[in-house]
Parts: C-alpha cells; sequence; structure tokens
C-alpha cells in the first residue's frame, strides 16, 4: 500500500544519507497483519544465527507478530533495538529497546477536512504531516 511504500523509501532515504545501503533482503514488506510479520520474521531468521542490531516495524499491529515471535523463539526484545511508525503508550514504555512515532492525528484530520471543504484543490495533491513524537 501507498503508506507502506512511503515508510520504506523514507527508510532507504534515511539510511542512504548516513551512507548505510540497504539490501532488499532486509526489507520484509508483510501488510499489517500480526500474522504475517511473525511469519516474515521467521523466514528471515530461518538462515541466521543471531537477529539484526536493528529492526524498523511499519506499525503496532505488525510488531505485535514480532514481539510473539521474539517470545515464541526464546529471544529479549533488549536484544534488538525497534523502532515503530505508531504510537501506543503501553508499548512505548519499553524505551530504549523499542522507539516509536506518534502521528500527529490531530493534524491529519485537519487536514482531510480541509481538502473536504475546499474541493478545488488540486487531485493529487500530497499532504505530508509531521509526526508529533519520536522516542518515548
Amino acid at each position: 500500500d501507498h503508506n507502506t511504500r512511503e515508510r520504506i523509501e523514507g527508510f532507504i532515504k534515511a539510511r542512504a544519507e548516513r551512507g548505510l545501503a540497504t539490501r532488499d533482503a532486509d526489507l520484509l514488506p508483510c501488510d499489517y497483519a500480526a500474522d504475517k510479520a511473525q511469519v516474515a520474521l521467521e523466514a528471515y531468521m530461518r538462515h541466521r544465527t543471531r537477529l539484526p542490531a536493528a529492526m524498523f516495524v511499519n506499525s503496532t499491529i505488525a510488531l505485535e507478530g514480532i514481539v510473539r515471535w521474539l517470545q515464541q523463539s526464546g529471544h529479549q526484545l533488549d536484544e534488538v533495538t525497534v523502532g515503530c511508525f505508531d504510537w501506543d503508550p503501553l508499548a512505548a514504555a519499553l524505551y530504549p529497546h523499542l522507539m516509536m512515532a506518534r502521528q500527529s492525528v490531530e493534524v491529519m484530520i485537519e487536514q482531510l477536512f480541509a481538502m473536504i471543504d475546499d474541493p478545488a484543490q488540486a487531485p493529487g495533491t500530497l499532504v505530508e504531516v509531521a509526526p508529533e513524537l519520536i522516542g518515548i
């Protein structure tokens, strides 16, 4: 979907700006379902002996599958640093092992209604809203 593509592009761009290459094999786009994220990580780890140093997870729903796989495979969250492009107050308590981005939902809704109220805006207009909080 569009959001996943944008998040992956931003992730790759941010790494490239730091001189880091991103291999296709290290990208696991698997939808938003927890079960699909769990299966994707299980397949990724099948031929590896240790977890990556860090993971970026697309959503809190997918994060559920990642945490489930970690628990079932005997790993602990403190073995890896995880970033998540969603925010949940309970999960945010796992900082610094889990860092989350809180989306500016109020601003997103305001932008949406502004577009509804002014249909003369050009079709296909891209509106980007920066997250309001990174970390805890």
